[in-house]
């Protein structure tokens, strides 16, 4: 069992109310003008007052819509700096912990895979590097 009295104000009158004027003030301004002025164009409505009425309502959608862009981008480049801010702090942390952990000697850890030993004197994959003796030469 709905509710008509409801449903028009929740649902039909903020839809259909701007449609309405969005469709009857650009006629009713127009002929207004024309009567003004004293003129008599029956295609001005058409011509002038409804691209008029397209245009602003166009501007006011796409400025709504930049704005939430705007808003988004702003609000990533918050989170995008907290984030990085937090990353700092919890260095800084790290420098302290680490700072006041140094003050009191403790044994150095050992590690539980040991790397394998180096070779007494590795070469260079292309060969030993000779010193360049460039006065020599000419």
């Amino acid at each position: 069992n709905p509710d008509a009295i409801s449903a028009t104000k929740d649902f039909i009158a903020p839809i259909g109310g701007p449609i309405v004027i969005m469709l009857v003030a650009p006629y009713l301004i127009m002929n207004k003008v024309q009567s003004y002025y004293g003129l008599n164009d029956p295609l001005a409505p058409f011509r002038y007052g409804y691209p008029a009425v397209f245009y602003v309502a166009a501007m006011v959608v796409m400025s709504g819509r930049a704005l939430q862009n705007l808003q988004k981008w702003t609000q990533g480049i918050r989170d995008a700096e907290f984030l990085v801010e937090m990353r700092l702090t919890n260095l800084e942390r790290g420098d302290k912990e680490t700072t006041a952990s140094s003050a009191q000697p403790t044994a150095p850890a050992t590690p539980a895979d040991p790397q394998p030993p180096m070779l007494a004197d590795p070469q260079p994959p292309l060969g030993p590097l000779l010193p360049l003796d460039v006065e020599n030469e000419a």
